[in-house]
């Protein structure tokens, strides 16, 4: 069970950092865009505000877990994995 939790945790980590990346990436591109169109956008844009900062972390959470999750569920752990955990102390059995 504890396997289980070890891919949870991990898919976690994995989702948080690349959500973070993908929002502050997404972040700049639009205020650079707007600065690079401002001659050709309406005189007033709205600019991103923290509410989309936010949906776009939860979208790329619930895409992360919406793909890799399934996957990982039905692996189970195998013979390389729990040779290493003795050493780690992350996955035991």
């Amino acid at each position: 069970m504890k396997y289980y939790g070890f891919i949870a945790v991990s898919l976690f980590v994995l989702g948080v950092l690349a959500s973070s990346i993908g929002c502050m990436l997404g972040w700049f591109a639009q205020e650079a865009l707007f600065q690079l169109l401002r001659g050709l956008l309406p005189q007033h844009v709205a600019s991103p505000g923290l509410l989309a900062v936010f949906f776009g972390f939860i979208i790329g959470m619930a895409v992360l877990l919406g793909f890799a999750l399934p996957p990982l569920l039905r692996l189970k752990p195998s013979v390389s994995v729990t040779s290493i955990a003795p050493r780690t102390g992350a996955i035991t059995q």
